[in-house]
This record gives structure tokens, sequence and C-alpha cells, in this order.
């Protein structure tokens, strides 16, 4: 995959390269009486990037007799004064003799301070390929759109065809992602960077890799997303906030008859354990009562009545049940008693969708903080 990516990336430099002298042609004059632009010459051919030379200025006489037909209209000339159109091709050469240079980021500058005089497609285009030498493919991608805005008007054909060829081979490495919300004052940011405060919508070029989307707003709960679409892809992301008051809901662990079926249940335990006991004990009092009246001077326990000896040994039994049933009951009161404390309502927050959000803590050799998971 990366492989491929570097030849595309070198494969595109290279047109680039050879085609920069030829789409690299100086503003048009506004007027048929500019002379400082008709002394210029015109572009050289370049034969390789490995001894490219820099973008030559041609005259705008030569690039209006060229590219466009006489009386056509010039919108990208249209309200900009001579004095500019001059100022602008005067930077604009010396950008071209800094590129020759292979000082990049100066040319660029130079090219930027051209365009603010005049925004001519021309100057869009030279900055596009300073662009892409200083590894800048998006700001490349949107110089190339300006340059290209009147179409082929501005330039001959075979560098109308190559700036399009260009911006193919650009778009293929990019991504564009595409970001609407309604929620009114909301802020919603690409990468750390505002996009716009909502209500509206933004379009962005960006590099083929992984991004988020973000946007708050006070009494609301953030919004975050991962986009990572191929390269060449569209990401659409629709924000969408929930307030504070309507994502946080209560709830119980369980439904609320199970801690008190259960405490119910220990207490009845407890109840039968108490019964048994005092029956247990009932008999043990009478087979001592009839003890002492069939024995007063003591005797041998085998010459009791059968009857006698049943009533000590059924309590005896019945005295073992209740201490069983009592255990047990008071056990089942103790849970359930738990139950009831656990199951009490407790808040919860969830997305928009009503989906829970959870919050984990993340601890990691190099970086430590929290996982915030929803549905989004």
């Amino acid at each position: 995959m990366t492989a491929r990516r570097s030849t595309g990336y070198v494969l595109f430099c290279v047109l680039f390269c050879v085609a920069n002298v030829s789409f690299a042609q100086a503003p048009e004059s506004a007027s048929e009486t500019e002379t400082a632009p008709e002394t210029e010459t015109a572009p050289e051919t370049e034969t390789a990037p490995e001894t490219e030379s820099p973008p030559e200025a041609e005259s705008a006489a030569d690039l209006e007799a060229t590219a466009v037909p006489e009386g056509a209209s010039r919108p990208w000339a249209e309200g900009v004064s001579t004095d500019a159109q001059a100022r602008a091709l005067g930077l604009f050469r010396q950008g071209n003799e800094r590129f020759a240079a292979a000082s990049y980021a100066d040319a660029a500058e130079l090219y930027q301070r051209a365009l603010r005089s005049w925004a001519h497609p021309a100057i869009h285009g030279n900055l596009a390929v300073c662009l892409v030498h200083l590894d800048d493919p998006t700001a490349a991608y949107a110089q190339l759109e300006r340059a290209l805005r009147w179409g082929a008007a501005p330039f001959e054909a075979h560098v109308h065809q190559q700036l399009l060829t260009n911006q193919r081979l650009l778009r293929g490495q990019l991504m564009e992602i595409e970001v609407l919300c309604d929620e009114p004052n909301a802020e919603v940011a690409l990468d750390g960077e505002t996009l716009f405060v909502a209500p509206g919508r933004a379009r962005r070029m960006v590099r083929a890799r992984t991004h988020r989307v973000v946007a708050t707003k006070q009494g609301y709960l953030t919004y975050a997303r991962t986009v990572q679409p191929a390269p060449g892809g569209v990401e659409r992301v629709e924000v969408s906030l929930a307030s504070i008051e309507s994502a946080t809901r209560y709830e119980r662990r369980w439904s609320p008859w199970i801690p008190w079926g259960v405490t119910a249940g220990g207490v009845a335990l407890l109840a039968s354990g108490v019964a048994v006991h005092v029956a247990a004990r009932n008999n043990i009092d009478e087979y001592e009562d009839e003890l002492l009246r069939l024995c007063p001077n003591g005797c041998n326990e085998r010459e009791l009545p059968e009857s006698v000896r049943d009533l000590e040994e059924r309590g005896e039994t019945q005295n073992r049940a209740a201490v069983a049933v009592i255990t047990l009951g008071a056990s089942a009161t103790v849970v359930g008693a738990a139950l009831l404390a656990v199951n009490r309502f407790k808040r919860v927050d969830v997305d928009a969708d009503g989906n829970p959000i959870s919050v984990t803590p993340v601890l990691h050799p190099e970086h430590a903080g929290v996982q915030i998971q929803g549905r989004f």
C-alpha cells in the first residue's frame, strides 16, 4: 500500500514538474496598452525534474493572444487596476527566480503576495507546484481548484489539460470530509481546527489518514467521531448534539420485584423458623414436665412411656430444623436488603439515540486517559 502511494506521488511530482513551465504564465493585463509585461519572454520547456527550471513569466500580450480569443471576457481581470496587475506580475517574476533556486518556501510566499494584488489563475497554478514541493498536497489541491475556477479560458489547451491531470492525481491521494451541523451556536472542529459555528456545513480535502470531528456547546454532551475514508473517498458527517438533560436517564439494575421478593422470602423463612423453634420448645417443656411427674426421684429413660420419649425426640428435631430455617431466613433477608440498596435508581448518560455512554480509564506506557464509548 505504501509503495503504491509513494509511486503515485513521485509520478505526480514528475508530471507536475514537466508541466510547471507550461502553466506558469504571467497574468494578463487589463488593457492592450500595458507595456511592462510585453517585454517578457515565453516559458521554456523543461526536460526532467532533476534539471527543472523556474516557471518563466509569459507576457500578458502573448497569453492573451494564445489563450483568450479577441473580444472574449476575462473575469479574472475584472476590477483589477493596471497598477495591481503590474505589482502582481513583478512579484510573480521574483517568485519564479526563487523557484529556480529551489527556494520553494520563498517562492510560495511571493506567489501568495502576488495573489493578494491579482488572483490570476496562472499564479494559483505556480503556487500549487511550490506546495507540492513543500509536501502540502491539500493546499496544492485548493490552489488547483482556484486555478481552474474559470475553466480553460485563461490557459492554452494543453496547459489546461495538464492542470486537470494534476488535479486528478492529487485527488487520488486525498480524501474529502463534509461536516454538517444544525444545532445553533455549536462549535464544530476538524482535527482541532474550528470549521464553523453552527448552523452550517463545511467541506475539506485532507490527507488520507484518521481524522476526528468534534462539536461542543454549553449544556450539551460533546460530540466526537473518528473518520478514515480511503484515498479518493468521501465521508459525510452529520453532527447531532444531545443536551445533558435529555441525555440523562435514571434506571434500576434489576426489576424492583427481584430484591423485594428475596427480602420477603427471607422474612417468611425467619417467621417459619421462629414458629418451629416455639413448637420445639413446647415439646421439650412438656417432656420435662412428664419426666418430673413420672420419675420424681429419677428413673431410667427406658422406663418412660414411648409417648413421653417421643416428646423429647420431636422437640430436638424441631429445634435443629428451626435453627437451619432461621439461619437461611436471616441470610436471605440480608441479601434482599443488599439488593434493595444496589437496585436504587442511578443516573445513566446516554447519547442522542438513547444508547448508554460508558467512561473507562485507559492506562498505557506512553499515555493515560479515559475512553468514552457510545453509539453516535
